[in-house]
């Protein structure tokens, strides 16, 4: 067999190897890049799930003083009109004599 025919073989299948073999350290290099992008997007989704839940602890804190404020209110509007009617009796009374 001659050299050149010998090459002639060789060479194609040499092209098909190394093809092969790029093509595969091309995919890790997009598999490691696609890796790091989905690790860099859970861990940001992880921080804005924490800051949510920070946020839903501080408004149920802000619902239970603000429950308390009503109740307070409620409280002082009872005793006002209890003073209203005791000052509006005194008012009679000194009017009467």
């Amino acid at each position: 067999m001659e050299i050149s025919t010998l090459l002639a073989i060789i060479s194609p299948i040499c092209a098909v190897i190394f093809g092969i073999v790029a093509l595969r350290r091309g995919q890790k290099s997009d598999d490691a890049a696609s890796g790091r992008e989905m690790g860099t997007i859970l861990s940001e989704m992880g921080y804005v799930k924490a800051a949510i839940d920070g946020l839903g602890r501080k408004f149920d804190a802000h619902e239970l003083r603000y429950t308390g404020l009503i109740e307070r209110v409620s409280a002082v509007e009872q005793s006002t009109k209890a003073a209203h009617r005791r000052i509006d009796d005194l008012v009679k009374g000194a009017q009467d004599n």
